[in-house]
């Protein structure tokens, strides 16, 4: 339950922080995206601290690929059944998706920023060593951050934590 309350608590914490200030909210909307490429960044370097990474990078590339096929097929299959039992009816249009390239340059300014990360963390600075608590602080500032965008975009707190769809 620990766990769970590590991710419940930021992000109703931040739930019950209104705000009406419009600059504020864009800004809390930039902190967020910020946040992601901070925490991607601390990952990498906690990535080159793993012992006897070189040697088990196959293995570690195997078993990923074993979960993401797993989980993949797992997870198209229940949205093929949900969508079968019950099909989703929305009167939302689809705004226009940025271009592909556009897609792929994000994506790999992504994949960059742990590279760079994981490129720093082999230096084994001694203070580098507090990055992977650090990721963990900067997650829970993320989820909190996320709670106050929740809150400011309207969803009510049973939309958020009773969602079918969403679960």
């Amino acid at each position: 339950y620990s766990g769970l309350l590590i991710i419940l608590v930021p992000l109703i914490a931040g739930y019950l922080i209104p705000l009406r200030n419009h600059s504020f909210i864009q800004s809390i909307n930039r902190l967020l995206s910020w946040m992601v490429y901070v925490i991607l960044f601390l990952m990498g370097i906690s990535l080159a601290f793993l012992e006897n990474l070189s040697s088990n990078l196959l293995l570690i590339f195997q078993y990923t690929a074993a979960f993401f096929l797993c989980i993949f097929l797992a997870n198209a299959l229940a949205l093929y059944l949900l969508e079968r039992k019950l099909p989703w009816r929305s009167t939302h249009k689809q705004e226009k998706l940025p271009s592909r390239l556009h897609m792929v340059l994000e994506s790999l300014k992504l994949c960059g920023v742990v590279l760079i990360g994981f490129l720093l963390g082999l230096t084994q600075w001694p203070w580098l060593h507090y990055a992977t608590a650090g990721s963990e602080y900067a997650l829970i500032f993320l989820l909190f951050l996320v709670g106050i965008q929740l809150r400011n975009s309207g969803m009510t707190l049973r939309q958020i934590i009773v969602n079918r769809r969403g679960m």
